[in-house]
């Protein structure tokens, strides 16, 4: 067909996943630095969301109601023990290999 190009090399894709670290390859200990840079800062978010909702219900300005803030404590114990389990996986594995 006209305006296909049928050869086997494609352009390199402008698209690279983003990464706190310049340069490649990554290692297990700079992914790991980056998911809890990641995770952390967003627990850290939902607390100071969680904080704001307790002063603002003091002036009975609530940001969440009382569902809202059980879902949100919720998930961010669930993502702390995420974090908790990655990083315990990460140590296992360097454990084994310095036997």
């Amino acid at each position: 067909m006209p305006g296909i190009d049928s050869s086997d090399t494609s352009p390199e894709a402008l698209f690279k996943p983003f990464s706190w670290h310049s340069g490649n390859p990554q290692s297990r200990a700079d992914n790991l630095a980056e998911l809890s840079k990641d995770i952390g800062s967003g627990i850290a978010t939902v607390l100071q969301l969680l904080e704001f909702d307790a002063l603002e219900s003091e002036q009975e300005r609530p940001l969440f109601n009382e569902q809202q803030r059980g879902v949100l404590l919720r998930f961010t114990t669930a993502t702390a023990s995420l974090l908790s389990q990655v990083a315990e996986r990460d140590i296992d594995q360097r454990n084994r290999k310095a036997l």
